[in-house]
């Protein structure tokens, strides 16, 4: 299987089941767990805390679903949503709540030696240098995260992960729609980056990611221009609704839900996976936001919910 992060998901038995099969159970499952933000805040806003655990519990269940040749063609995604795991799990252990890792990780799709490390040790710098270890005798690539994480920090260290992750993804053979997913959501980085050196006053660009739609020209001319207006109307004209509202990220993964649910109208095709996995992904960035905020900052969720 192409791998950005080798070494990060544990293996699984394939089931064999044919691609028709488990395309049925999955618009099955997408009908059943769709639903009304306002109306799921109003009945049962104290049971949306485990909205990310739900999240991993249905990636586990569809890895574990698929067959060979459908666990290869959408590998690459499931390991980048697992990567956000370890690194939710990472963070958790340098702030000291080592006792929410048992929850996160259950569900998880990380490979066993990399939950055992998470779970049987407090020691944060033993835990990422293990981890490193485990993946850079897969990849060379990963051999530098000890040093990142004390130059930059936590934050720094999950920026950097992820920018490594998504460089990666573009350097394997993945299927079309994979691909054009792993360039939207480099556009996203880019914007978003661009979009907080600007609002920050930063003196120097962000770091820029290649492979994404909107050309480093591009992104070097907005940065020059130095005004929020025209990084935002990029934005809406990337994301295909010119009249688009909300903040810029708001915007830029409604454009990503957008293109996917477009990749989904051929009920055979494996468009209908990838749509799913994200629709399951943003349903859970909702429910945590709406739990979070709750019923009193009906603005805020209006600017942020995603479509």
């Amino acid at each position: 299987m192409p791998s950005i992060v080798p070494g990060l998901l544990k293996s699984a038995e394939d089931r064999c089941h044919p691609p028709d099969y488990l395309l049925a159970r999955v618009r099955g499952r997408r009908a059943r767990i769709a639903g009304d933000w306002s109306e799921l805040l109003r009945t049962s806003p104290a049971g949306i805390g485990g909205a990310q655990e739900a999240f991993r519990g249905e990636l586990a269940w569809l890895y574990g679903q698929m067959n060979r040749s459908l666990r290869s063609l959408f590998g690459s995604v499931f390991e980048f949503f697992e990567l956000r795991t370890w690194l939710l799990a990472l963070r958790y252990l340098s702030a000291g709540e080592e006792k929410a890792l048992p929850g996160i990780l259950a569900p998880s799709l990380l490979a066993p030696p990399i939950k055992a490390l998470l779970l049987q040790s407090r020691d944060f710098a033993a835990v990422l240098a293990g981890s490193q270890k485990i993946l850079a005798e897969a990849d060379p690539d990963f051999s530098g995260l000890g040093a990142l994480y004390r130059r930059q920090g936590p934050g720094g260290l999950e920026a950097g992960v992820i920018d490594l992750a998504l460089r990666r993804a573009l350097r394997l053979p993945l299927h079309p729609a994979v691909r054009t997913f792993f360039r939207e959501l480099i556009d996203t980085r880019n914007l978003l980056g661009l979009y907080k050196h600007l609002q920050w006053q930063l003196s120097f660009p962000p770091p820029h990611l290649d492979g994404g739609r909107v050309t480093k020209k591009r992104l070097s001319a907005l940065w020059r221009g130095r005004s929020i207006p025209p990084l935002m109307a990029c934005a809406r004209t990337l994301a295909g609704d010119p009249a688009a509202a909300g903040s810029l990220e708001k915007i830029l993964l409604d454009g990503v839900s957008r293109s996917l649910r477009r990749g989904a109208r051929d009920p055979l095709g494996p468009g209908v996976i990838l749509d799913h996995l994200w629709f399951c992904h943003t349903r859970a960035r909702n429910l945590e936001l709406m739990a979070r905020l709750g019923a009193g900052d009906e603005g805020r969720l209006e600017e942020e919910l995603l479509s």
